[in-house]
């Protein structure tokens, strides 16, 4: 059994922003599979499914950004899994907007939902894809960022780059992470 889960913060008013990348690609993996969020809990909205005969739980955190460690260790406990089995997708201003990145570990890299994964989970061995939702021209406008929206232009290239993030998933589930970071990275 895999858990994909994508990460965002859970207001409707945040929806289509930057943090919500992970989330909006999580949905694009929905509808490709057919995986249905059926379940709804105060931690997630989760369903499941089978890929290529593997059980796959795909999920969207319903905790806000910072507090997402929740979200991974309620469901890593619910389901029974080991780290290595989770996926988490999330956003990421390292990167340009259109590009993903897999890592199989890493640091939080000052991200404040993975830093609280890596708390929760007591292990910074995360595999991991990370959306690139760009920079701001300043770093004093890091927070408006990641809270603000797509614009039109920008919307075209998140559902392109959520494609990719859907077919590099798959990959992740048939072929392994290490194999995928080599396709992908």
């Amino acid at each position: 059994m895999k858990i994909i889960i994508g990460l965002g913060n859970p207001d409707s008013k945040y929806e289509n922003s930057r943090h919500n990348a992970g989330a909006i690609c999580v949905e694009a993996i929905s509808r490709t599979t057919g995986i249905k969020f059926s379940e709804k809990k105060a931690l997630a909205l989760f369903g499941s499914g089978y890929i290529d005969n593997e059980t796959i739980i795909l999920a969207k955190s319903r905790s806000y950004m910072n507090n997402s460690g929740d979200t991974i260790k309620y469901l890593r406990d619910r389901f029974g899994v080991q780290v290595i089995d989770l996926l988490v997708i999330y956003d990421d201003m390292a990167l340009p907007l259109g590009k993903i990145r897999i890592r199989a570990s890493g640091t939080h890299g000052g991200h404040k939902g993975i830093e609280s994964i890596i708390n929760a989970l007591g292990t910074s061995n995360i595999p991991r894809l990370r959306v690139g939702i760009g920079r701001p021209e300043s770093e004093d406008d890091n927070i408006a960022h990641v809270l603000g929206t797509f614009k039109k232009e920008e919307k075209l290239l998140l559902a392109e780059t959520c494609e990719t993030a859907t077919q590099a998933t798959l990959d992740i589930i048939k072929y392994g992470t290490e194999w995928s970071m080599n396709r992908y990275n």
